[in-house]
């Protein structure tokens, strides 16, 4: 792979050590990693279009001086996506089913109870996350419970606590 700044560079070598301590974690996943390519990008977002985790390198360096441990949590959160083959759903809300996978995917990390993957308490995943139960669930299934109301905040207070990508 060929750099464009230097930025580039330390944020893949970032990257793959994210990756390589997701595997030593979850060395079932290591196919699914290797599937996952880097494209990088100027906006400040992560994203993927479960080809490629488009990133920003100015973004990402900023994220991993703050917190380094939110980069692994968020690469795992981002693959689980192409797992579950969030991508790829093509529903007639599209904001809420973006937001029902960001919810899954967190639920699922968090089921786990990996410490090291571990997010400071946050009354707003708190109470969804109660409200989920112990067992991770489907994204369908929480589609339906935002479409019900059944989360007592508002979309923008959901996606502030549940949206990495």
């Amino acid at each position: 792979m060929v750099f464009s700044s230097p930025q580039e560079a330390l944020s893949l070598r970032i990257l793959q050590n994210c990756r390589n301590e997701l595997m030593d974690l979850f060395p079932y996943l290591d196919g699914a990693f290797a599937c996952l390519g880097t494209r990088f990008h100027t906006e400040p977002s992560f994203y993927t279009d479960g080809r490629y985790f488009y990133v920003s390198p100015v973004h990402l360096l900023s994220m991993y001086e703050a917190k380094p441990s939110s980069i692994r949590r968020g690469y795992l959160h981002t693959l689980l996506h192409c797992l579950y083959q969030h991508p790829f759903h093509k529903g007639i809300h599209h904001e809420r089913w973006d937001l029902a996978c960001d919810i899954a995917c967190e639920h699922l990390i968090h089921t786990m109870q990996q410490p090291r993957l571990e997010l400071p308490a946050d009354p707003i995943r708190d109470t969804c996350f109660a409200i989920l139960g112990s067992k991770a669930s489907a994204a369908e299934h929480i589609l339906l419970l935002l479409q019900q109301g059944r989360f007592p905040y508002t979309y923008s207070e959901l996606q502030s606590a549940f949206s990495f990508d």
